[in-house]
């Protein structure tokens, strides 16, 4: 890498040097030494790979995921036992169609999507030592995106689904195949009732605040409250209790690699669910990757932030990212987060593929410039629209010069001056 490089609108930079780890900016004097031949191959191993090798890890994990069958059945999807009565009533009233059915199979073909967004941040978190690092995806569907990150995150990462839906029987019959049949199942936590009081009342200062309007996805303004599903009853939907946290185990993944998987079945909005999650950090430690993909709504993305700091949800002191789906990232957040940290955050907003279309992903994360600009020369050369915001304020964008890859907007930071 040049030196004095700063990164420029347009430009493409940022090339890894061999050997050289993703920390190796903040790591202590005494570490800088001449390593042996086993440690230079360990190294080399950690490089982060480059987009083309994700997205053809990603589509051949998801097509030999089909293996087993498709993802989607429509009788669970009606089934108020496993989704509860608010989707399963939306399911019978709009069924997905054929094509939706398709798009949910699909691997996603050769365009850079969520999946690899979330394993090119996964690679660049990883600080070279065989610490265990922990990835959570807030709002997962059927599965398939967390099923995607499980296989293509390195070793070192394990992972968390966190849904108000059952798990979805294909799913969990995908588990069970990695694990030869015979997965090492174990229920963590279970309780019946929720208490959405916490929620509520964020809502009520949400609305004192902005008037009653309400921000959703994109833009658009609700004068509603954002109350997500109806809140299940377990006299009157007893199939869909107990709310419970379970951990699956022996999972081998396509590279060889033994994993274990979590899903948290239960009401977001619920206080009793973040307790369980305050409790699976204090034993396990906390995540360092966390995906929202849950309701698209500026409430709703407050109080997931809110929680990230009193759930303990993140390790703040360590490389950490955030990310949002379809543009949810807001100032609250970006503000929240870099108070929470003790480095300079980056700030993203990509174009990425998802089921239905393009989309924007945005993300914060605190990590070493050497490896922001990675990140920015690989979505260059791939030619991923990007806006990127580094941690010393300077901005990276692509693709300028193409109409048809025009860069999504600035996202929200919380650099001072650069609002």
């Amino acid at each position: 890498m040049r030196a004095g490089y700063e990164p420029r609108e347009g430009t493409c930079d940022g090339s890894w040097p061999q050997g050289v780890p993703v920390s190796s900016q903040s790591a202590p004097r005494e570490r800088m030494r001449v390593r042996s031949t086993s440690e230079v191959l360990a190294v080399a191993a950690r490089q982060p790979r480059s987009i083309d090798t994700l997205v053809a890890e990603r589509r051949a994990v998801l097509t030999s995921s089909l293996e087993s069958g498709t993802w989607m059945r429509m009788e669970d999807m009606v089934n108020k036992s496993l989704v509860g009565v608010s989707r399963a009533n939306a399911m019978r009233r709009q069924p997905l169609t054929a094509a939706d059915r398709y798009t949910i199979d699909f691997d996603g073909g050769p365009h850079f999507t969520g999946h690899d967004l979330v394993a090119a941040l996964g690679d660049l978190i990883g600080d070279g030592r065989d610490s265990a690092l922990r990835y959570m995806e807030i709002g997962v569907a059927q599965g398939r995106n967390v099923y995607g990150a499980l296989h293509v995150l390195r070793p070192e990462w394990s992972a968390t689904a966190f849904s108000f839906e059952r798990i979805n029987p294909p799913f969990e019959e995908k588990l069970r195949r990695m694990a030869g049949g015979q997965p090492q199942v174990q229920v963590l936590a279970q309780w019946n009732t929720s208490d959405r009081a916490l929620f509520r009342g964020m809502l009520r200062e949400v609305a004192e605040r902005d008037a009653g309007n309400f921000l959703l996805s994109k833009g658009r303004k609700s004068k509603g409250h954002p109350m997500g599903f109806k809140e299940e009853d377990p006299v009157t939907n007893p199939g869909f209790f107990p709310y419970a946290v379970t951990r699956y185990g022996a999972l081998r993944t396509r590279s060889g690699a033994s994993k274990a998987f979590t899903y948290i079945h239960a009401d977001e909005y619920d206080k009793n669910a973040w307790k369980a999650v305050a409790e699976m950090s204090a034993r396990d430690g906390p995540w360092q990757m966390v995906l929202s993909d849950a309701e698209h709504t500026e409430a709703v993305v407050q109080y997931e932030c809110d929680r990230y700091e009193s759930s303990k949800v993140v390790d703040f002191t360590r490389w950490f990212a955030v990310l949002w789906d379809d543009e949810m990232m807001s100032t609250y957040c970006t503000k929240k987060l870099q108070r929470l940290s003790p480095k300079p955050l980056a700030f993203g907003a990509v174009k990425v593929m998802g089921r239905t279309g393009t989309h924007v992903w945005q993300f914060a994360a605190s990590l070493p410039m050497l490896a922001t600009r990675f990140l920015a020369d690989q979505m260059c050369t791939h030619r991923v629209a990007h806006h990127l915001v580094h941690s010393n304020g300077k901005d990276s964008t692509c693709c300028v010069d193409d109409p048809a890859l025009t860069p999504p907007k600035r996202p929200p930071t919380a650099l001072l001056g650069l609002d």
